[in-house]
């Protein structure tokens, strides 16, 4: 039997998988187009070029890429890309069908239960999203975000100490999980434990500077507080990094309002005797 001939598109393929993990965007795109100029059935090239093209917000190429991977080879990961792309559309009864058909090919794709978990949560089918999210905890326990996303619901549930216990569960799986500290501080802070909010906020900073959410919100927290010295600087940062951050602005703005409302002298309620 002769030895099988190497495949041309290894090299590029390899390349592109390596940029594409390392965040390099526009040097993964271009390796998987060169697959692509050699093989254009190349299922996971084009799955994986719709994927940086939904990064970049470029849904529609992006999803007309992963239908055509589909048509290839039907696989879960796919129909996981596929059902995000709808659902971040807001077309949400073509997302449903996508998680579906994923977890009919392979009921352990853990992805898929994150999937459907998030699009019922949209939905307001709230115990389904929780089986779902618990399902998907059950087939990959280690996976922070699928605590966080859980935690999450439990706190719209209102149901505040299951969801403070699943955000450190989340942050004892990955202790440099930076979603995970902000939203815990969230939660924190609106139980008014706010030292403790603090501390998250300032640790998901110390782990991701450029973190403006963490920033914006620790903005909040030290207005609250009565920093209010800090918490202008604190939102003037936040705006460096996202000078078109809508909540900050807002926070700010109110800050200032409230501060010069402070130094404003009060005029007499009457007139002064003579």
């Amino acid at each position: 039997m002769p030895p099988s001939s190497p495949d041309p598109t290894r090299p590029d393929l390899d390349q592109a998988l390596a940029a594409h993990r390392a965040g390099r965007f526009n040097e993964a795109e271009s390796a998987y187009r060169r697959v692509l100029a050699v093989d254009p059935s190349h299922a996971d090239a084009l799955h994986l070029i719709g994927r940086i093209l939904e990064q970049r917000g470029r849904r529609a190429e992006a999803e007309k890429s992963v239908r055509q991977a589909l048509a290839v080879r039907e696989e879960p990961a796919f129909l996981c890309t596929l059902g995000h792309l709808l659902r971040a559309a807001g077309r949400l009864d073509e997302a449903e069908p996508c998680y579906r058909r994923a977890l009919a090919l392979d009921a352990r794709h853990a992805p898929a239960h994150l999937g459907l978990g998030n699009l019922c949560r949209k939905l307001q089918r709230t115990a389904e999203a929780e089986q779902a999210y618990r399902r998907a905890i059950e087939l990959e326990p280690r996976s922070a975000q699928y605590r966080n996303n859980l935690a999450v619901l439990l706190k719209e549930l209102g149901r505040t100490q299951e969801a403070e216990e699943m955000y450190r569960q989340a942050l004892a799986c990955h202790p440099g999980y930076v979603e995970g500290w902000n939203n815990l501080g969230n939660l924190l802070m609106a139980g008014e434990r706010l030292e403790e909010a603090e501390a998250a906020y300032r640790r998901a900073i110390e782990l991701k500077p450029d973190y403006v959410q963490a920033y914006s919100n620790l903005g909040v927290l030290l207005t609250q507080a009565g920093r209010t010295a800090e918490a202008e600087e604190t939102l003037r940062r936040a705006l460096a990094v996202n000078t078109g951050h809508a909540q900050s602005w807002n926070s700010l703005a109110e800050l200032l309002r409230e501060m010069g409302a402070a130094r404003r002298p009060k005029r007499p309620t009457s007139a002064p005797l003579p």
